[in-house]
């Protein structure tokens, strides 16, 4: 799912778990428990608002930094972090990074209109986890995809 960001399947999956834990299934539900999931996590209502699980919507809000927080909880926990990690595309090789310079670098990317954004894991000389949100003026999606790749890029510099 997280390779090459499919949408309908996030939805379909927050539906799933909501009805699995014996509530209604419906989306607005399924959005509730999931913020309700996230709020231990870093995540509070000023930092995180969800109107679809799947970021399609201008109006999710959450911070880089709870991003890179809840990141790094999992991977230090290492519960599900093989799995969570392994469903990111690779810098180079697949998914929604498969078009920039292979880099050591596995993450998930996000682009709607006039915002990129990316999280991940970069291992290079130190292991780095980090969370990139850019709003900007410019729609032109391949000069949005340069801003991800060139701060993965200055990653491998720190």
């Amino acid at each position: 799912m997280n390779k090459f960001s499919n949408n309908i399947i996030a939805e379909g999956l927050v539906k799933k778990i909501d009805s699995i834990s014996g509530k209604t299934g419906s989306l607005d539900s399924g959005l509730k428990g999931l913020a309700s999931y996230l709020k231990p996590k870093g995540f509070n209502a000023k930092n995180l608002k969800l109107l679809t699980p799947s970021g399609l919507n201008p109006e999710n809000k959450a911070s880089a930094k709870a991003f890179t927080n809840y990141l790094k909880e999992k991977i230090l926990e290492d519960i599900n972090s093989s799995t969570l990690i392994s469903g990111f595309p690779i810098a180079g090789v697949d998914g929604t990074l498969s078009r920039i310079k292979k880099y050591n670098f596995t993450g998930k990317t996000g682009t709607l209109n006039n915002i990129t954004t990316l999280t991940g894991i970069y291992k290079g000389k130190k292991t780095l986890i980090a969370t990139l949100m850019v709003k900007t003026k410019n729609k032109n999606f391949s000069k949005l995809h340069k801003i991800r790749e060139s701060f993965i890029s200055k990653l491998g510099s720190l």
